[in-house]
């Protein structure tokens, strides 16, 4: 194997232009607008900057229907709905239960203390069925407008197998 000179001057076949690489001096970050400041972005297409109006007022009102959805959640919830309200005139039931009573023949004041217990166990349990059921049962005698039809009297007197006058 032959051995290999050194390269000199002579041995390049076109002649180097060394005054050419003196007055360009080589790039060291590829061109963009920003570096180069021939091409202004005035005459090139300007690129908007920050968030365009219709994104803004799609995103206004996406958070706005949410926080309407969260307030009307949250504001029922915390307010509990009202019981229903039932009315009886307790002493219409009282009256018709004391005269059924003392129209019994030979009632005697000790059978109708038991009877009157009785009777009052079987009010008690009679209305112990409305408020398992979630409702107010409020005398009539109490209540200064008295509408009928929250007024159950009479119903309860016919599950206590009381006539009402």
């Amino acid at each position: 194997m032959p051995e290999q000179q050194p390269m000199n001057d002579a041995d390049l076949k076109e002649p180097v232009n060394t005054e050419d690489l003196r007055s360009k001096p080589a790039p060291l970050i590829p061109e963009t607008p920003a570096a180069n400041p021939t091409t202004a972005p005035s005459a090139r297409t300007q690129i908007p900057e920050g968030v365009s109006l219709p994104t803004a007022i799609v995103v206004s009102a996406l958070f706005a229907a949410f926080a309407g959805v969260l307030s009307w959640h949250f504001a029922t919830a915390a307010h509990p709905s009202t019981p229903p309200v039932a009315l009886v005139d307790a002493s219409k039931i009282i009256a018709a239960e004391s005269k059924l009573t003392l129209s019994t023949p030979g009632m005697t004041e000790d059978r109708a203390s038991k009877a009157g217990q009785s009777f009052v166990l079987r009010l008690n349990q009679t209305l112990d069925e409305y408020t398992q059921a979630g409702v107010v049962v409020v005398n009539a005698n109490v209540v200064l407008n008295n509408p009928s039809q929250f007024d159950i009297t009479a119903q309860i007197a016919q599950k206590l197998g009381l006539k009402l006058e």
